[in-house]
């Protein structure tokens, strides 16, 4: 895998920051979670799990020579790198000192879809709307 990967890589630091500090987040929270009583428990695992199976199919994309793409797995290069997955997921944990706040800064552009809850229900709302 030659010295791409590895600590002390000139890109090292922006390409993987945000999937490593989601990871970490995640890793935090199940060590929490082991803590509680089991019915709690259990559902904190669930819901660590359910994120840590997003975030790794938008992890960056790695191929088998150690090379990274610059992109997420799963998304187009179109969507930014972070994607816009990864950058959302990190803002689950605003407060925390590492955190960069311009992974989650996507302005008010979508901010109607969002709260509406998507882009099916911001239509069906501008529907009734219109009517």
């Amino acid at each position: 895998m030659g010295n791409y990967l590895r600590e002390g890589d000139p890109d090292w630091g922006w390409e993987f920051r945000c999937e490593d500090f989601i990871f970490a987040r995640l890793d935090e929270d199940r060590a929490s979670a082991d803590k509680l009583d089991s019915a709690a428990r259990q559902a904190e695992r669930d819901r660590i799990g359910s994120l840590r199976r997003i975030a790794g199919w938008h992890s960056t994309y790695v191929d088998q020579e150690g090379r990274s793409h610059a992109r997420c797995f799963t998304c187009e290069p179109s969507h930014g790198f972070p994607c816009t997955t990864l950058r959302n997921l990190a803002g689950l944990w605003r407060a925390h000192p590492d955190y960069i706040p311009g992974w989650t800064d996507e302005g008010t552009f979508l901010a109607d879809v969002f709260e509406l809850g998507g882009f099916r229900r911001a239509f069906l709302a501008k529907a009734r709307s219109d009517a």
